[in-house]
């Protein structure tokens, strides 16, 4: 009986770890993005100090190397997120998306920063697994 008690006791403190670990671990992948997120938004507010325009990047090979060329980005050393894209919106808003796809799961990781031109802030959303 003692014995029964103490596995049930063991096993929830297991259970409850393994969740832990997995938040833990979530977390430290999104601040990756984050990073990436932030780091391309600085940089393109440099060019934008600049050349009085912004680069807008579409996540394809060649506009990964002119951002590496032209802006210095280079992804190729995260271990989860790699690729990212670049647009403006109509409203004087640079918007910056990067995925990435943790072993672990099935679906990507998104984070989405937003440089608004005209208040000069920064607004980072770290979206969550599959979000569209």
């Amino acid at each position: 009986m003692e014995v029964s008690v103490v596995f049930i006791i063991v096993a929830a403190l297991v259970a409850i770890g393994v969740a832990t670990g997995r938040q833990g671990k979530q977390l430290a992948i999104m601040q990756e993005g984050r990073s990436v997120v932030e780091d391309i938004i600085d940089r393109q507010r440099v060019h934008y100090a600049n050349t009085g325009r912004f680069l807008p990047l579409a996540n394809t090979p060649e506009d990964n190397e002119l951002g590496r060329l032209q802006l210095g980005i280079d992804l190729r050393r995260n271990r989860y997120f790699r690729d990212y894209s670049v647009h403006l919106d109509g409203n004087n808003m640079l918007i910056v998306e990067t995925r990435g796809v943790p072993r672990w799961a099935s679906v990507g990781l998104v984070v989405r920063g937003f440089f608004n031109v005209e208040y000069n802030t920064i607004t980072v959303q770290e979206v969550g697994l599959g979000a569209e």
